[in-house]
């Protein structure tokens, strides 16, 4: 409505701050996978693939220009997870079905999005999906 165009994202990584601007400037070759969670679906959990390690750049709150190298896998999934909303994008949309084995899934199949209530009951299970 002001005719800026802002993106943020707050977060408390051992001190409260916001990105402003965030942007992927490195993404890792190596991946994973993980079963993502998020308040935008909170009855579900979705198998998602995320970079190892990126790097980003962004802005301060003094509008200083700051750069993040090589940033570790958990901070790195989160601020994957964030950039991605910031960019209309949800984990329902990036789905990506487990590679593992999946002998007790229905029908031996494993699927990319399940019920929060199912994966909380059988976490081991489907944590199992992602060995391959």
């Amino acid at each position: 409505q002001f005719g800026y165009n802002i993106q943020m994202i707050c977060l408390n990584l051992g001190k409260p701050q916001t990105l402003f601007n965030p942007k992927i400037t490195f993404r890792s070759e190596d991946t994973f996978m993980m079963w993502d969670d998020c308040l935008s679906f909170p009855e579900l959990m979705v198998s998602v693939r995320r970079h190892k390690s990126i790097s980003i750049t962004f802005q301060n709150e003094n509008g200083e220009l700051i750069s993040w190298s090589n940033l570790p896998q958990d901070v790195s999934e989160l601020l994957q997870h964030e950039i991605d909303h910031l960019n209309g994008v949800l984990a329902v949309d990036i789905a990506t079905k487990p590679t593992g084995t999946c002998t007790e899934a229905e029908g031996g199949e494993c699927i990319a999005i399940i019920p929060r209530s199912d994966w909380l009951k059988n976490r081991e299970m489907y944590e199992t999906w992602f060995r391959k």
